[in-house]
């Protein structure tokens, strides 16, 4: 990217000129995956497009099969892009091919996820597809033979509780309802974790938590006014405490609600991925 700013390469349609193609590895140049188990055993998917001898195709890294099941196969078929993929063999295979690639300054097209600690820390530029269309991979998440035209859609992570659960204890699902950890927080988390000096994801957690009290305490609900009231929530929790512990843990002290989840929930946070980067 910095070697050809002017081609524009963070653009689906750059690949469609062989000109901007060719600093790429050609189809059938690249690594091979060996002959390991599972779904990968020197594996490539090859679209039409690129069938023909003479057909000038380039090269996509991906992990294997299983990651983003059949998404970027109908996405190369949608948008009659000219590559081939080419499955690595597993998650750690591919980043010592990918690192191996970057140690020698190759220009290389790939697939993984962000955010995540290896993105995060790396100078990856993610390659733009029109924006993502709901209705189109809703028909592919029933038949994943149909063409894909756009970006893939992002995973949310969700906030579950039983009905029940929310009549009881009120306080609770508000402050589920505002947690919230914005993406420049959370690849700053990651590139702590990832850094020369890692941080494990509860110490980056922790960071964040001291550094930014008027982020989290706005996400802190009312107290309860009265003594009474907080007795009976001290009473139902005690009654209910193997089912409420799981979902998360409160200590109430006076009028004030010390929130013991905000680490474990951060780091789950952190340690999962949301989108696929190519």
């Amino acid at each position: 990217m910095d070697k050809y700013p002017e081609w524009n390469l963070d653009f689906w349609r750059s690949l469609l000129n062989p000109d901007r193609r060719v600093i790429f590895p050609a189809s059938g140049t690249g690594p091979k995956c060996g002959n390991k188990p599972g779904p990968c055993t020197d594996s490539t998917y090859i679209p039409k497009q690129c069938q023909a001898a003479n057909s000038n195709c380039t090269e996509l890294w991906h992990i294997d099969s299983s990651y983003s099941p059949n998404v970027y196969q109908r996405i190369i078929d949608g948008l009659q892009l000219p590559l081939t993929i080419n499955f690595l063999g597993g998650l750690d295979n591919t980043k010592a091919i990918l690192n191996d690639a970057m140690a020698k300054k190759k220009a290389i097209l790939f697939y993984f996820w962000t955010p995540g600690t290896y993105v995060a820390v790396n100078n990856f530029t993610k390659l733009l597809f029109p924006s993502n269309n709901p209705t189109e991979y809703g028909i592919f998440s029933k038949d994943n033979t149909k063409p894909l035209t756009t970006d893939p859609q992002s995973i949310i992570l969700q906030k579950l509780m039983s009905p029940k659960f929310a009549t009881d204890f009120p306080e609770l699902p508000t402050l589920a309802t505002r947690f919230q950890i914005d993406p420049d927080s959370m690849n700053t988390m990651l590139k702590q974790m990832g850094g020369k000096t890692p941080l494990t994801a509860s110490q980056a957690a922790c960071q964040w938590v001291q550094k930014n009290i008027n982020v989290w305490s706005a996400w802190v609900p009312p107290v309860p006014k009265s003594n009474h009231a907080l007795s009976g929530l001290v009473d139902t929790l005690l009654e209910r405490r193997t089912h409420v512990l799981r979902v998360l843990k409160i200590r109430i002290t006076g009028f004030q609600i010390l929130l013991e989840s905000v680490l474990p929930v951060l780091t789950t946070l952190i340690a999962q991925g949301d989108r696929p980067l190519m």
